[in-house]
């Protein structure tokens, strides 16, 4: 199912994944939610998380895709909701991207990490440059955005929702 404007264009729900290994099982499952906390519209992606003990240090949400893309000089875009606990907890978000470039040999670069500093709907961006990656934009396969716990942040569990996730150039 098309979740909001833009993913009825780029991607579906079933394009995003969840990192489930052991050492980043902040995000436990991804599922289609007709509806979320003060909305406007229909269809939206929802994390279902778990940020606690030694297993929930951080999750991340990705796409990835079988050809390459060039992200020079494109900006990432997640509109996101954002409980007041998470947004109180000290908890930082961080962009990346995975690109290939030799054959299969997949590299993974990401942002700094941003504060969450509001609690609601709130729109992040990152854009990215060639500079400074180990990879390489051009070739880029997967886009996504990790959800990491700060050392002094306490454990939280609930939902984050999802929605007009895009790319665009600048």
């Amino acid at each position: 199912r098309g979740l909001g404007d833009v993913y009825k264009r780029q991607v579906q729900v079933y394009d995003w994944f969840y990192d489930g290994s052991a050492e980043q099982m902040g995000i436990r499952s991804l599922e289609y939610a007709p509806d979320a906390p003060r909305a406007r519209g229909e269809g939206f992606l929802k994390a279902v998380c778990d940020f606690s003990g030694a297993g929930g240090g951080a999750g991340y949400i990705g796409s990835n895709w079988d050809h390459e893309e060039d992200f020079t000089r494109k900006t990432v875009t997640f509109n996101l909701y954002i409980p007041e606990a998470l947004k109180a907890g000290n908890y930082r978000i961080r962009f990346y991207l995975m690109s290939t470039p030799g054959f299969w040999n997949w590299v993974k670069d990401s942002s700094e990490t941003f504060p969450i500093e509001n609690s609601g709907w709130n729109r992040v961006s990152y854009r990215w440059d060639k500079a400074g990656l180990s990879g390489n934009a051009e070739k880029t396969r997967e886009v996504g955005l990790i959800i990491e716990k700060s050392p002094d942040s306490p454990d939280w569990t609930g939902s984050i929702y999802f929605d007009d996730i895009g790319w665009k150039n600048e």
